[in-house]
C-alpha cells in the first residue's frame, strides 16, 4: 500500500466517513472558502481538515482523500464553463450508477445520488444549475482523473497550495456537451 503520509488521527478520521454520504455530511459541516482571485489558496486535505473551511477543489480533494484511505480510487472530475467557470466534483459508483460528492456555495452544485447510468449523466445533471448572469454557462467536462498520478504534489498532505492540482487538468481532453452552433436560451435565475 502506498503511504498516504497521513497521521493517526487524520486516518481514523478519514475512515470513520468511510461511505459517500458521511463524506458529504463532512463537506457540508464546513464553512464555505470565499477566497478571491488575490489570495486563491488550494488547501490539502489535511489543511482542510486543520482549519474548517473548503471550496469546490478543496471539497473534492477531501471527498477523494477520504475514498482513497477506504479502499476507493480517489478520483475527480473537472466541469468546464464559460468565463473560465471551472468546477470539481468526485464521482463515485454504487453497483453500476454514479453519484458525486462535491463543495459549492451553491448548493444545486453539491451532491448527487447515485442514479445516473454515465458519467456524462452525471455531469448533466448540474447542467440547469450552471449558471452566470441567468446564463447556463456549463459547456465541458473531464472524465474521471486518478489522482494516484497526483501523489508526487503531496495533494492529501502538503502544506502549500495546491492550485497546480487544478491546473492539470487543463492537460486532459475535455467533452463537449453541446454542439458548438447551439444557442442557448437565458434561464431564469436559480434560487441559492
Amino acid at each position: 500500500m502506498v503511504n498516504l503520509k497521513l497521521n493517526k488521527a487524520e486516518l481514523d478520521f478519514f475512515k470513520s466517513i468511510n461511505t459517500p454520504e458521511k463524506v458529504q455530511d463532512y463537506l457540508d459541516s464546513l464553512k464555505y472558502n470565499f477566497c478571491g482571485d488575490e489570495d486563491y489558496v488550494c488547501k490539502s486535505p489535511r489543511r482542510v481538515l486543520r482549519e474548517g473551511n473548503v471550496h469546490c477543489l478543496e471539497g473534492a480533494l477531501v471527498a477523494a482523500a477520504a475514498m482513497r484511505v477506504n479502499n476507493h480510487r480517489p478520483i475527480l472530475i473537472e466541469l468546464a464553463g464559460l468565463y473560465e467557470d471551472y468546477h470539481f466534483i468526485s464521482p463515485f459508483k454504487s453497483g453500476r450508477l454514479w453519484g458525486a460528492m462535491a463543495q459549492s456555495k451553491y448548493y444545486t452544485l453539491t451532491w448527487r445520488d447515485p442514479i445516473y447510468k454515465t458519467i456524462r449523466e452525471l455531469v448533466l445533471s448540474y447542467f440547469p444549475f450552471y449558471t452566470n448572469d441567468d446564463e447556463i454557462t456549463l459547456r465541458a467536462y473531464t472524465n474521471p482523473i486518478n489522482l494516484s498520478g497526483f501523489d508526487y504534489l503531496n495533494w492529501m498532505t502538503s502544506e502549500e497550495s495546491l492550485d497546480a492540482v487544478g491546473d492539470r487538468f487543463y492537460n486532459y481532453t475535455h467533452f463537449l456537451l453541446l454542439p458548438k452552433r447551439i444557442i442557448l436560451r437565458k434561464t431564469p435565475a436559480i434560487l441559492d
